[in-house]
């Protein structure tokens, strides 16, 4: 990571827009921009030098006095993407991270997935046709327009396990 030098005012202005009345989890969340618009669930996101910043990535080396050690992400303990409490923060390895996450079984999954194709009704209705035995694999991937493994991986259950 390359180094960051903020300065007071800079400090001053970061601080002013967490604020300072903790939600029911004792997190102080960002009260501007955050990186899913309009969402309410993404990073807050902070400008510095005409370059966009993670909020609770700045919330971190504010407080610490320090640059995140390189290769490094910081983790949230509660949770919440827009919380930039310093006492919720630590730094951990990507493989923490997913395991984290993994653990809490907070991973995008089904319809939520960005890259999803498919609604849960297609899938449950993709089972549904394979097990009447009345459709091939081939067939059925032509209809719903998805690749033959696509199906495979859908009909054992190696991929939409939570349905």
């Amino acid at each position: 990571m390359t180094e960051i030098i903020f300065d007071e005012k800079f400090e001053k202005r970061f601080w002013s827009n967490v604020s300072t009345i903790p939600t029911e989890d004792g997190c102080f969340e960002w009260k501007l921009s955050c990186t899913a618009k309009g969402t309410g669930k993404g990073y807050g996101k902070v400008s510095f030098k005409g370059k966009d910043y993670s909020a609770h990535r700045i919330a971190f080396q504010l407080f610490n006095k320090r640059l995140i050690s390189q290769g490094l992400h910081i983790l949230h303990k509660c949770d919440n993407r827009q919380c930039c409490n310093p006492i919720h923060l630590s730094e951990g390895t990507n493989q923490e991270n997913m395991t984290d996450r993994n653990s809490k079984n907070r991973q995008a999954k089904g319809e939520v997935c960005g890259a999803s194709k498919l609604t849960e009704a297609q899938v449950l209705e993709i089972r549904k046709k394979y097990k009447e035995g009345n459709y091939t694999h081939n067939a059925i991937a032509t209809e719903y327009n998805i690749t033959r493994a696509n199906i495979s991986y859908i009909i054992r259950r190696n991929t939409w396990k939570h349905i």
